[in-house]
């Protein structure tokens, strides 16, 4: 984990080659850790030891790096289950805040962006097909009525 976060350097351990972590990967400035709650242990060390010095030791290298990014942490966990399942010391010393966010098939205004990333994704893996220049008014009545399950944390009973 502490490769994946901070990378490593070559010869860090046999056959290792040199690896960027998320914390120089992290896009807009943001290094964005989903579903953190079950961060603990070394992991949180990790992220501890960062936060606290502003700074990162790659693996097996011999001089730490600045962290040049904002750590967020994000959960679909509510906060009584939080409470009771992590180190609310550790959670405490980060900052938390709790966003509320409704489910996407109430966030209508999002589904653009959803939608914007879907069809570049199937850009970028087709040689054919290309994406859309626009959609009608019947085609963005059809996504908006779309259930929104999966990843958008929908809570339905189907």
């Amino acid at each position: 984990m502490k490769s994946l976060l901070c990378g490593h350097v070559s010869g860090a351990f046999p056959g290792a080659g040199s690896r960027t972590g998320a914390f120089s990967h992290a896009r807009d400035g943001v290094c964005f850790l989903d579903e953190s709650h079950g961060v603990s242990g070394s992991v949180m060390e990790v992220l501890m030891e960062a936060l606290d010095s502003n700074q990162y030791l790659p693996y097996g290298a011999s001089a730490k790096r600045p962290l040049d990014c904002a750590v967020v942490f994000a959960s679909n966990r509510s906060w009584d289950t939080l409470i009771a399942s992590v180190n609310m010391d550790e959670h405490a010393r980060l900052g938390a805040m709790i966003l509320h966010l409704p489910d996407l098939a109430v966030r209508r205004e999002d589904l653009i962006a959803v939608l914007a990333t879907t069809l570049d994704g199937m850009r970028r893996r087709a040689t054919t097909w290309a994406a859309p220049a626009g959609l009608s008014q019947a085609a963005w009545q059809a996504i908006g009525d779309c259930p929104w399950r999966g990843n958008t944390r929908a809570r339905s009973s189907a």
